[in-house]
């Protein structure tokens, strides 16, 4: 087993680069375009929690909103991780 010293990490402040839009305004509110709270089914405004992963051979994709997040859903049983995104991702990303 490769020992975790010498693994070769990925450079995380290059993928931000790739993947944050830099040109938004901080000060403005955060706003997900397109990406709708699996609970509410309202856009996610302010962080974003994003999980992607398989539960019983099925690949399931979860958006919860900061009030969301806490909250029970069929989902709840499962060991989920998740994903906080808390600034403006861009188009493609």
């Amino acid at each position: 087993m490769e020992e975790i010293t010498k693994k070769e990490w990925p450079d995380l402040d290059a993928l931000a680069k790739e993947i944050f839009d830099s040109s938004i305004d901080s000060s403005s509110e955060l706003v997900h375009e397109g990406v709708k709270c699996s609970m509410t089914e309202v856009e996610v405004k302010g962080p974003l929690y994003h999980c992607r992963c398989l539960v019983n051979h099925e690949e399931i994709e979860l958006n919860y909103s900061e009030e969301t997040i806490h909250l029970e859903d069929s989902n709840s049983l499962n060991p989920l991780i998740f994903i906080r995104v808390s600034k403006k991702l861009k188009k493609d990303a």
